[in-house]
């Protein structure tokens, strides 16, 4: 089975209710199949709205303290090593990499390798990280309410 996201764009200037049905004259669907993706992690601390946009440059991309991994988190909460994202067939999968702190998904203790799907939340200390999926020819994030298909 293969991911797909599906990219639907309106254009609300000609969004209108016509006889009890919505009608719109512009549509722009774009099916992106997921090996032409771009993956970011939206990095945030603790309750703040705001958070930086971390591109996956390499893989296995490792998460954790110091200058020795590709995300350094700058909080003692996280180990040197803590998490690590790979590529697989199927897939991309965040690992708890026997960190002292554990790593959470969707504020759940993660205990084995995890699937990631557009919007999952990794949590590691005071910090929650954001599987996002970034558009290749708009360089955007993709809408929260992206939807996976079976191509």
């Amino acid at each position: 089975m293969r991911a797909a996201i599906r990219w639907v764009r309106i254009d609300w200037h000609h969004f209108r209710h016509l006889g009890g049905m919505w009608q719109t004259s512009s549509v722009d669907t774009t099916v992106i199949e997921d090996d032409e993706m771009e993956y970011v992690l939206v990095v945030r601390h603790k309750d703040s709205v705001a958070g930086r946009q971390v591109r996956l440059t390499q893989y296995p991309f490792v998460i954790g303290r110091g200058s020795k991994v590709d995300l350094d988190l700058d909080t003692e909460k996280a180990s040197r090593r803590h998490a690590e994202i790979a590529h697989v067939e199927g897939g991309w999968v965040v690992t708890d990499l026997e960190s002292r702190n554990g790593t959470k998904m969707n504020g759940e203790p993660l205990t084995d390798a995890h699937t990631l799907s557009v919007g999952d939340v990794i949590g590691i200390g005071d910090f929650r990280l954001e599987w996002q999926a970034i558009h290749p020819e708009r360089e955007s994030i993709l809408p929260p309410t992206v939807v996976l298909t079976d191509p």
